[in-house]
């Protein structure tokens, strides 16, 4: 019995030093073309919506969306039709600040108007790992272009999960009014800008897909299967 339980405590260091090395080791690869290409979903314990709007000149208010997701559907041999589409719980929105936070949850009209929807239309690549991407905004009822400045942080298989991952980074600004959201200006800013930090997922049918293959080899079998 007490040798078995040695045993099993060797064996759990050796996972937690593996796991440490891995960690350690870790380079994701910042090259887009590296990409694999596929499906993936919003990590939904790394991505991150803040927004930042202007109060009476005296300070930057900033809030955040605490529930929402995004699809991703992206092939680095086609960068232009990569398609993003994220759904946000209107409700989620927080200040941390109660009182303020029932004030704007009123303005959106969250019972109302339950999701904030993101389609995108276009992609245009501005740099190495850089690119613009332009899309379209369902809020409170109404519709609106977005565009926003998009950075490709990495990319590889998470040492911690073992899940072939993406990062992006992503800032942008909209005027609010263009949803009909155009209360107590100018006391509050009618533009607000917005900062996107999110880690997507390679979905399970794609990763298989993509196990032990490179993005241009899987492509490759995809055209000779059509």
């Amino acid at each position: 019995m007490a040798l078995a339980l040695l045993l099993i405590l060797n064996l759990a260091a050796c996972a937690k030093v593996s796991t440490g090395l891995k960690v350690l080791t870790h380079r994701p690869s910042g090259d887009p073309t590296a990409i694999h290409a596929g499906r993936y979903e919003s990590d939904p314990d790394h991505r991150f919506l803040i927004l930042e709007v202007d109060h009476l000149g005296f300070s930057r208010v900033p809030a955040r969306f605490e529930n929402w997701c995004a699809i991703l559907d992206i092939d680095p041999q086609s960068p232009e039709r990569t398609l993003v589409q994220a759904e946000i719980a209107t409700a989620s929105l927080t200040t941390g600040v109660p009182a303020i936070d029932a004030r704007i949850h009123r303005l959106l009209n969250s019972e109302r108007y339950p999701t904030i929807r993101f389609v995108s239309q276009k992609v245009e690549r501005t740099g190495p790992a850089e690119a613009r991407l332009f899309g379209t905004v369902t809020m409170a009822g109404r519709s609106a272009p977005v565009a926003m400045r998009v950075v490709f942080n990495g990319g590889g298989r998470n040492p911690l999960t073992g899940r072939y991952t993406l990062g992006f980074s992503a800032i942008g600004r909209l005027d609010r009014s263009r949803w009909g959201l155009g209360k107590w200006r100018p006391a509050v800013g009618d533009r607000v800008d917005f900062r996107v930090e999110a880690e997507f997922v390679m979905s399970p049918s794609s990763d298989h897909a993509t196990v032990g293959k490179g993005a241009g080899s899987r492509n490759r079998g995809e055209q000779e299967r059509r």
